[in-house]
C-alpha cells in the first residue's frame, strides 16, 4: 500500500477562500475560443479540487514530516529496489535524469539508469481509431505497441532477480518519458511492482513532478514551439517569441493530458489533443489515483527544496557531494533567460486556459510541501 502523506502546515482557510476567488477571476478572462457557457459549467468542478481539511495541521507538522522521512525506504543499505520517475515534459525532469545517472556513476554497484519510451510514428497514428469513449487508451500505442507489457516482463524478470541472487542487489532508477502510455494506464504495473517489492522486502519508490501553470507554459513554448525542428517538437510551431503565439500554442490543461496519455508528446500528431480531450473528472481522477499510488509528487519550483533533497537522502547522498560536482543539479538548476515578451505578459490569460491544471498544482503544492528546514 501507498505510504500515508501529510498535509502542509501552510494550508488555512483563508489561502482557500482567496484562492477559490483568484480561480473564478482569471476563468472570467479566459480567450475567445473558450465558451463563456462551458466556463461556467466547470467553475464548480474547479472548487472542487481545493478540499476543506477536517482539521487543519497547525501544530503536529513537524513531527509528520519527521514521520514521513523516517519511513521512506533506503536504497544505499537495502538493493534490489526500483525507483519509478514519470517525467512529464517540461516539470523539472532533465534535473532528475541527472541525478539518476550521477548517482548510478558515482555508485555503479548499488545503482543503474534506465530510460524507457515509446514515441509515436506516423503510420500508427494514421491507421488508429481508437476510440477514448469507452474508456480505453486514446492515442495509439507508440512505436512499441507491446511496450506495456515488454516492460512489465522485464521489470518483473530484474527484481526476481534481486530478490533471489545476492550478486545482483542492484537498485534501477527507472524514468518513463517519451510518447505512451500515460501514468493512467501505467499505474496498475506500478502497484504490482511496488507489491512484488513489498513481498520480497525490497524498497520501492514512485514519483512524479508538476509545474505551476504559466511557468509551465512559457517553458513548453521555448521547447517545442518557438522554431523547434526536432521530430518530439510539437507540429506547430512559431518563429517569433510574442504572448499571441504563446497563448496560441498553449493546449488547455496539457499537463493533465500528459499524466492520462503520454509523458511527453514525441512526435504526437495535434489533432490528438482534441480526440482524447481531457475533463474535469479526467484531471480529479487522476490526481486522485496518484495520491493513492505514488509515494511522492513534486513541484518544479520546489524540486531543490524537497524532491532533491529526499532522492539524495534516500540514495545515501549529502546534498553537496552531487550539487557541487554537477551544476545542473539542486541549488544550481539553470534558470533561462526571459524573453522580452514575457516582461508584459497577462498572466491570467494563461491561467484561463488551465484550470484544472491550476486546481491540481495548489493542491499538490499544499499537500506535498515539507518545511525548508526539515531536510
Amino acid at each position: 500500500s501507498s505510504m500515508k502523506f501529510f498535509r502542509s502546515k501552510r494550508i488555512c482557510i483563508v489561502s482557500l477562500v482567496i484562492l477559490v476567488n483568484t480561480v473564478t477571476l482569471i476563468v472570467k478572462t479566459h480567450r475567445e475560443f473558450l465558451l463563456a457557457d462551458d466556463v461556467e459549467n466547470h467553475l464548480s468542478d474547479v472548487r472542487d479540487f481545493y478540499e476543506v481539511p477536517d482539521q487543519l495541521v497547525n501544530n503536529n507538522s513537524s513531527s509528520i514530516e519527521k514521520d514521513y522521512l523516517s519511513a521512506l525506504p533506503d536504497f544505499e543499505r537495502n538493493g534490489g529496489g526500483l525507483v519509478v520517475f514519470y517525467h512529464v515534459a517540461k516539470t523539472g525532469g532533465s534535473t532528475i535524469r541527472s541525478l539518476f545517472q550521477k548517482v548510478s556513476h558515482e555508485k555503479p554497484s548499488q545503482f543503474s539508469y534506465r530510460r524507457i519510451s515509446s514515441p509515436f510514428r506516423d503510420e500508427l497514428e494514421d491507421s488508429t481509431n481508437i476510440d477514448s469513449s469507452d474508456g480505453e487508451m486514446c492515442l495509439p500505442p507508440g512505436i512499441y505497441p507491446q511496450w506495456p507489457t515488454k516492460v512489465h516482463g522485464q521489470f518483473q524478470r530484474l527484481l526476481s532477480n534481486n530478490f533471489n541472487e545476492e550478486s545482483k542487489e542492484k537498485t534501477t532508477l527507472l524514468e518513463i518519458h517519451g510518447g505512451s502510455p500515460g501514468l493512467r494506464e501505467l499505474l496498475p504495473l506500478i502497484k504490482e511492482w511496488r507489491e512484488m517489492s513489498k513481498s520480497n522486502n525490497k524498497p520501492f519508490f514512485a514519483f512524479t513532478t508538476i509545474r505551476e501553470p504559466v511557468s509551465y507554459a512559457k517553458s513548453y513554448f521555448k521547447q517545442f514551439h518557438l522554431n523547434c525542428e526536432h521530430d518530439w517538437c510539437e507540429q506547430d510551431k512559431y518563429e517569433d517569441a510574442t504572448e499571441e503565439n504563446l497563448l496560441m500554442s498553449t493546449q488547455p490543461n496539457r499537463q493533465c493530458f500528459l499524466l492520462n496519455h503520454a509523458s511527453s508528446v514525441a512526435g504526437m500528431k495535434k489533432r490528438f489533443y482534441e480526440k482524447c480531450k481531457v475533463t474535469e473528472d479526467d484531471c480529479k481522477d487522476i490526481l486522485k489515483a496518484m495520491e493513492d499510488n505514488l509515494d511522492w509528487i513534486g513541484t518544479t519550483e520546489r524540486l531543490s527544496k524537497d524532491t532533491i533533497p529526499l532522492l539524495l537522502r534516500m540514495f545515501g547522498f549529502a546534498y553537496d557531494d552531487v550539487s557541487t560536482k554537477n551544476k545542473t543539479i539542486g541549488r544550481n538548476e539553470k534558470v533561462s533567460e526571459k524573453l522580452p515578451y514575457e516582461k508584459s505578459l497577462d498572466e491570467s490569460k494563461v491561467l484561463a486556459l488551465s484550470p484544472f491544471d491550476q486546481a491540481m498544482y495548489a493542491r499538490i503544492k499544499s499537500e506535498y510541501t515539507l518545511s525548508d528546514d526539515i531536510l
